[in-house]
């Protein structure tokens, strides 16, 4: 089937990403704009309370103290509506910067809509013309469909800045008009405390300060006003922002499930050799074999078998295809008939192994009988898992199940658990143990996602979320459980606090208006009875004590909405204390749910060793026997012997090394089981960042799929495979890493990043978008001719070694490229030395003093020599113990939050721990506090790998 590709749909991301930049930029401007009219508000109040003074002190002497006193104060707040005015200045300024931002980006997504509705009009008219275009049509609608949403949050975002900054400009001016009425009302203020008493017409003189007092009340009560309607404006986007988020990720929820239903995970990673093989090479190896079978038609079938056992067979089996492919027809011959079966055998063995390390003590003493049996005897245990007390152990395995569910309240699990008990067969606990418990769990963890949605203390991203995780895979309701409610209640809790806040301030400003109004009547009231009019001075003292009720009743308001926002900011520091412990915890859960792959892995890597050994001494044996005059039987036959007694040998080495590697790993793990047995299986294997990068990969399979489901275990095992955990890969799953091991986002970014891992469409995209995966592009497309049987001949045959020989060419290269390094730098004199570690090879080999000095200091730190690594490709230093370290920083202080916003630093910091370096040493430069701390509780999931250099 043919692929189809829709960068445009990177396009429509990235212009959601710009419009919320531009959101939030708007809404820093819309804070700025609300605070100057607060101060505007603040400034009026402080004018008509100078005004207010002023009004009394014409007719009394004794008020002039309080009216200086009043002139002194307007004048202070002067000065910081004046700042204020300054600082919405320069908030409408970027508002407007945001609204073009935000028109740009709503121009990308009308591209990537056109892209779009292009890429649907071309499935479509494959369609008509009898083509399957139905992928093309879906990743067309995909397509659509973020376009569409990106084009409505680039309008949201522009409308929301063109508030922002009108609301800048008009608080600039109120908070401008403001300060110069206190300004003009405390000089009026201190003119009237100079003469107070003695005016010549104290009547008119007071009512024109009482009329100053009103005017400046007024537009005190209009600032007000408009820094309410500012804040409902930036409530407003961020209800839309949320909204917008919701639908993405409810989106991408659907598309997850919907991926996954097929379920690319179907072959049991611990099936026989036999069971793994597709219906097609399983007709091809009864075809060869069938007797009466020709030769010819045992060697066109065999290479067809050795092509696809070289992808999807165990180490043995892999070892043996390739050793077939590259061979003569009469190895080909040989392999067919007999060399699949013992390559199988020898991967059933293993697989065997690794059940057994992870099963019962009953299983294991079965195993271990079977392995010292036949192949026979392997695969048969390996096939049924039939040994003696099984049923026992079974039961006891559904009692432990039910006493977990008993401590978490899993209602479902408890009576699935228990049914299979008072059933009491064999059959009854094997149903409940591979499917029942997690069919069961499902239906528990979808009851308590509907009462958080259905809860009405939970907030819109809770329950967005929460929606999102009900419409996804059963993986994603327990990622949501156990850490993903966390993060998004306490984003619910700061945006509840930030509110209670903010609704303070605008009460506060009320306040201030109330003020105003009531100093503003009072000298209104005191003007009419300077002039005699008893009745307009009543009618206002009466209206100043209404307003002095509506500034109490703002002021208590206000207060309370303080307790709201402390309140809520508590919520929030526990639930962000909450969710990173279940965001470590969940991450801890998934890796070790992950071991049987790591082991597996660990257990691969031996046995693909012991297999490349067995089939070179088949090589050698096979072709000193025809350079003798042999006939291929005879080779075939002596090379099987020589394979044989290459094997006896490997089995005696491995009991050796396991007993060395028992001995040693009781020494340095005394009285730690688990620990005892992870060094069993890596001491002598796999690199240790291959094993991080494998357990974190776990991580993706516990948002598809339930842990412990056979789905889960094949899709931790799959992480072996090179078409899911080739390394060049690994930028596809950095979000989804981020996500999960530090909480900097919701479930809603999960959820895209799961999308494009199970679908071939965004994951083929994202490739090719990328450098780094464009260059794994053809081992993926040959992994998916492999899979899909393509008959490829010769051409492919060629093509698949030449990738396994490219990879070791250059490995080879880079290898003689470092020691090449290595040696330079012991031959030159220090200074020389130290110099070239601040050499950069990915800017042409400039010196860089900051990349010089991390160098000395990690030499110090790690009392090691650092080597320059000879290109741009790799680390930036490697020690001579073969340790290699990649540096990050020093950061810059004033472009940080830039990057963070955007998720710059954060993927900087996945791609050098995924792909560069055992070691990465950071330098905080000079962040300030706050954004260090950022930096700080992202790395905790990496440590020690990751770390501050300080």
């Amino acid at each position: 089937m043919a692929k189809y590709y829709l960068p445009m749909k990177g396009v429509a991301r990235e212009a959601i990403g710009a419009a919320n930049a531009a959101s939030s930029a708007a809404g820093v401007a819309a804070s700025a704009a609300a605070r100057a009219a607060t101060a505007a508000t603040k400034a009026g109040q402080a004018a008509a309370t100078a005004q207010d003074a002023a009004t009394a002190a014409v007719g009394d002497q004794a008020r002039a103290p309080d009216a200086r006193q009043a002139a002194e104060q307007a004048r202070d707040v002067a000065v910081g509506a004046q700042a204020a005015a300054n600082a919405a200045q320069a908030a409408g300024d970027a508002a407007q910067h945001a609204s073009d931002a935000a028109g740009a980006a709503r121009d990308a997504g009308n591209q990537a809509a056109a892209a779009a509705q292009a890429a649907t009009d071309a499935g479509n008219f494959a369609h008509d013309s009898g083509v399957d275009a139905s992928q093309a049509i879906a990743a067309a609608n995909q397509a659509s469909n973020q376009a569409a949403r990106a084009t409505r949050a680039a309008n949201a975002a522009q409308n929301f800045a063109h508030v922002a900054a009108a609301a800048a400009y008009a608080s600039r001016d109120a908070a401008n008009r403001a300060a110069a009425d206190a300004l003009a009302a405390a000089a009026a203020a201190d003119s009237a405390a100079d003469h107070a008493g003695h005016a010549a017409d104290a009547a008119a003189e007071a009512t024109q300060h009482a009329n100053a007092a009103t005017e400046a009340a007024a537009r005190a009560t209009t600032a007000a006003t408009q820094a309410t309607n500012i804040y409902d404006a930036a409530r407003q986007a961020d209800a839309e922002r949320i909204a917008l988020m919701t639908e993405d990720a409810e989106d991408n929820a659907v598309k997850a499930k919907a991926a996954a239903a097929p379920n690319p995970y179907a072959t049991d990673w611990s099936a026989t050799q036999q069971a793994r093989r597709d219906a097609e090479t399983t007709r091809l190896i009864t075809e060869a074999t069938a007797s009466g079978a020709s030769d010819a038609v045992a060697v066109a079938d065999g290479r067809k078998i050795a092509l696809r056992l070289a992808q999807t067979g165990g180490p043995w089996s892999k070892a043996a295809a390739v050793a077939a492919l590259s061979g003569v027809d009469g190895q080909v011959l040989a392999y067919v008939r007999g060399g699949i079966d013992v390559a199988a055998g020898q991967d059933d063995r293993v697989s065997l192994q690794n059940v057994a390390d992870l099963g019962t003590d009953g299983l294991r003493k079965a195993a271990a009988t079977a392995l010292k049996g036949t192949d026979s005897d392997v695969r048969a245990l390996l096939a049924g898992r039939d040994y003696p007390n099984r049923a026992l152990d079974d039961r006891i395995a559904v009692n432990r199940v039910l006493a977990a569910a008993q401590s978490s309240n899993g209602v479902a699990v408890q009576q699935a658990a228990q049914k299979a008990l008072d059933t009491g067969t064999e059959a009854a606990y094997n149903a409940f143990l591979t499917q029942g418990q997690y069919v069961a769990a499902s239906q528990d963890q979808r009851i308590a996602v509907d009462r958080i949605l259905a809860d009405p203390a939970s907030g819109q991203e809770t329950k967005g979320m929460a929606q999102a995780a009900l419409d996804g895979t059963d993986g994603t309701l327990r990622q949501f459980l156990v850490s993903g409610k966390y993060l998004a209640e306490r984003h619910d809790h700061e945006a509840a606090s930030h509110d209670a806040e903010v609704a303070g301030y605008l009460k506060l400003a009320t306040q201030a208006a109330a003020t105003a109004n009531q100093n503003a009547n009072d000298a209104q009231s005191a003007a009419y009875t300077a002039r005699g009019l008893a009745d307009k001075a009543a009618e206002y003292a009466a209206a100043a004590r209404a307003s002095a009720t509506d500034a109490g009743n703002a002021a208590r308001e206000a207060h309370d909405s303080a307790v709201r926002a402390e309140q809520s900011a508590v919520a929030a520091a526990n639930s962000a204390t909450t969710a990173k412990q279940a965001a470590t915890s969940a991450q801890n859960d998934a890796r070790q749910a992950a071991k049987s792959a790591l082991w597996a892995e660990s257990s691969a890597s031996q046995a693909a060793g012991y297999a490349s050994t067995a089939y070179e001494a088949w090589q050698v044996a096979y072709t000193a026997k025809i350079q003798t005059g042999a006939d291929a039987t005879a080779a075939a036959a002596a090379a099987k012997q020589a394979a044989d007694k290459a094997i006896t040998q490997i089995n005696d080495e491995r009991a050796q090394q396991a007993y060395r590697l028992s001995n040693y790993c009781e020494v340095v793990n005394v009285g730690d089981k688990p620990a005892y047995d992870d060094c069993m299986h890596f001491a002598a294997s796999s690199p240790e960042e291959r094993i991080q990068i494998i357990a974190n990969r776990g991580v993706f399979c516990s948002n598809i799929f339930q842990q412990g489901t056979p789905y889960f275990e094949n899709c931790i095992h799959e992480t072996l495979d090179p078409g899911f955990a080739a390394d060049q890969s690994l930028g596809l799953i950095n979000q989804l890493m981020k996500a999960i091991a530090t909480l900097e986002v919701g479930l809603g970014i999960v959820l895209t990043s799961m999308r494009c891992m199970m679908s071939n469409i965004c994951s083929m995209g994202a490739l090719y978008s990328s450098p780094d995966g464009a260059a794994i592009i053809p081992w993926l497309q040959l992994s998916y001719n492999l899979a899909g049987g393509g008959m490829m001949g010769a051409a492919l045959t060629t093509r698949a070694i030449d990738v396994f020989e490219d990879g070791w060419i250059a490995n080879e290269r880079l290898s003689a490229a470092v020691a090449a390094e290595a040696r330079a730098a012991l031959e030159a004199d220090e200074a020389s030395r130290i110099y070239r570690l601040g050499e950069d090879p990915a800017k042409g080999w400039k010196f860089n003093p900051d990349e010089q000095a991390m160098a000395l200091e990690l030499e110090q730190k790690f009392g090691v020599q650092l080597v320059r690594w000879p290109n741009a490709q790799g680390p930036d230093w490697i020690a001579l113990d073969g340790r290699t370290f990649d540096g990050i920083g020093p950061f810059k202080s004033r472009y940080f939050d830039q990057e963070w916003a955007k998720g710059g630093v954060q993927d900087s910091i996945i791609k050098h721990v995924m792909t560069k370096a055992d070691m990465v040493p950071i330098k905080l430069g000079d962040l300030t506090p706050e954004q260090a701390a950022k930096v700080r509780d992202f790395i905790v999931p990496y440590q020690p790998y990751v770390f501050i250099l300080e």
